[in-house]
């Protein structure tokens, strides 16, 4: 479908360090399907790669939202968050 179509492109650009044109892309992934957990987790570990704490803690929450059980989600969530506390800013070795 349309929504996992711009989702795997997102994952292409990101791959190649092209984080502005992933994100557009995982923003009409949700655009075409809200509740498309995918899209969500992958543009919250973009949103931490571009500096953008704050975006990515949001992605994760929604996420556990639309399903409590998402290991990636709070896998992630609590990863950022642990790397934020320790850095101050986003660590991106990892």
């Amino acid at each position: 479908d349309l929504a996992m179509a711009y989702n795997n492109r997102a994952n292409i650009r990101r791959g190649q360090n092209d984080l502005a044109g992933a994100l557009a892309d995982y923003n009409m992934a949700i655009k075409n399907a809200p509740n498309y957990t995918d899209a969500y987790v992958n543009r919250g570990w973009t949103h931490y790669l571009m500096g953008t704490v704050e975006a990515s803690i949001a992605d994760y929450e929604k996420t556990l939202q639309i399903d409590p059980d998402h290991a990636d989600a709070k896998y992630n969530l609590e990863l950022v968050k642990r790397l934020t506390r320790k850095n101050g800013t986003p660590d991106d070795t990892v």
